[in-house]
């Protein structure tokens, strides 16, 4: 009963989700930027929690270094173009000196020509206000290895990523041979070399046996699973491989953060769940979501997207980008996104407590739809998120009645 009024209580402040946590219950808005620790007792009434955790909330919050987050695709033929960093740049300063921009560069086949990665990235080091905030990852597989090449990448601090399991254009049954000695090398260098292996339903049951030598391979560097839906050169379309069971893909996550724990801040998609769940999923100042998705297409299309690239939501061009203001970009930005945010089709992400941490699913239409497999999608997020919500730090715990109020430091 006292359990029972206590959510009630709670809702009423704006803490709206529960969880119970051993003999303790955690009490949290959906975005998780507040979380509050409760552990009952019979000296310790409804009213005197209820007071304790309206004082926390009214009270000031402390300042705190609370950047958005830009992810931005991008196909690694567009590097081409100059009209990209002109288009970037104005990206990295939509909200000048509270946003990180994070550049993933993708290509279906090994690079040859390094110049242009190099020249993009000195032009958006030299002119971004803020260069230390714009990182770059290059997601590919490798063939060669030039050290003189890569040092200059190294030494502009572009990081990489060997692309695996598919790679965009080749047939699904075909997995993609990972050059060892390539890997070796670039490791060697001092690149942390992550294998990002895309899993679909042809290719799950292979990557365990492979991981300990890419392991040793790529001496430690670590890995990501994602679904081979987050590549930006997928589609829900006949001929690209289906997505795996759900079931599968969850339990392959389970065994693989719980025997490759060391590598937790690298294994996508938990690594980014868990960053999620740590820093709150909502900006307050901003009124924006924390992290914005963006897919910039072979045809310059930018899209604004929840999980999957090539679902995403049209937006603007690179040519209109680059010749906007940055207010109308910001503006236009904001109503885009806004927008997105109230229109989900999916009745499951509405009702589902974990929407706005996990971020929900893209709109997709009815040829889509047909091999959209949203339990695949679904099932991981939801059941590691619970996870990283009981595991986080809470801001306020509240205990016995001749205590004080315990306010721990926000990780926010």
């Amino acid at each position: 009963m006292k359990t029972e009024l206590l959510q009630k209580q709670f809702q009423q402040i704006g803490l709206t989700e529960s969880l119970s946590k051993n003999q303790e219950i955690r009490f949290f808005d959906r975005s998780l930027n507040i979380v509050c620790d409760v552990c009952p007792s019979e000296e310790l009434s409804v009213e005197s929690i209820i007071n304790q955790a309206r004082s926390f909330l009214e009270a000031p919050a402390p300042s705190v270094n609370d950047p958005l987050r830009f992810i931005i695709h991008l196909p690694f033929e567009l590097v081409q173009n100059t009209t990209v960093e002109e288009s970037l740049l104005k990206l990295s300063d939509l909200f000048s000196g509270k946003m990180l921009s994070h550049l993933m560069i993708h290509s279906t086949s090994p690079p040859q020509d390094w110049g242009r990665v190099r020249e993009m990235i000195k032009h958006l080091r030299e002119k971004s206000e803020n260069p230390r905030s714009y990182h770059v990852e290059f997601i590919a597989p490798f063939s060669s290895f030039d050290e003189k090449e890569m040092e200059e990448l190294f030494n502009l601090g572009m990081r990489i990523r060997y692309a695996a399991g598919w790679l965009g254009e080749s047939p699904s049954s075909a997995l993609s041979q990972i050059q060892k000695n390539v890997l070796g090398q670039l490791s060697q260098m001092g690149f942390s070399c992550p294998i990002e292996w895309y899993v679909h339903g042809e290719n799950i049951s292979k990557v365990e046996l492979l991981l300990p030598d890419l392991l040793y391979e790529n001496y430690s560097s670590g890995f990501s699973l994602p679904l081979v839906s987050e590549n930006p050169f997928y589609r829900f379309d006949p001929g690209f491989p289906a997505l795996p069971d759900a079931s599968d893909y969850a339990e392959l996550l389970v065994r693989c953060y719980q025997k490759y724990h060391c590598y937790d801040s690298v294994i996508e998609p938990l690594a980014g769940l868990a960053m999620q769940t740590r820093v709150g999923a909502w900006h307050k100042e901003l009124n924006q979501p924390r992290t914005i998705r963006l897919n910039i297409d072979r045809g310059g299309n930018v899209g604004y997207f929840l999980q999957t690239p090539s679902l995403a939501k049209n937006w603007t061009t690179i040519d209109t980008l680059s010749k906007s203001s940055l207010e109308e970009l910001k503006n236009n930005l904001v109503e885009m996104v806004t927008a997105v945010l109230k229109r989900k089709t999916h009745a499951e992400c509405r009702e589902c407590s974990w929407e706005m941490l996990c971020g929900g699913l893209d709109e997709t239409n009815a040829t889509q739809c047909r091999d959209f497999q949203q339990e695949t999608l679904c099932l991981y997020r939801k059941l590691f998120i619970k996870h990283f919500v009981s595991m986080r730090t809470a801001h306020l715990r509240i205990e016995r009645k001749d205590c004080e109020q315990d306010v721990l430091i926000s990780q926010s």
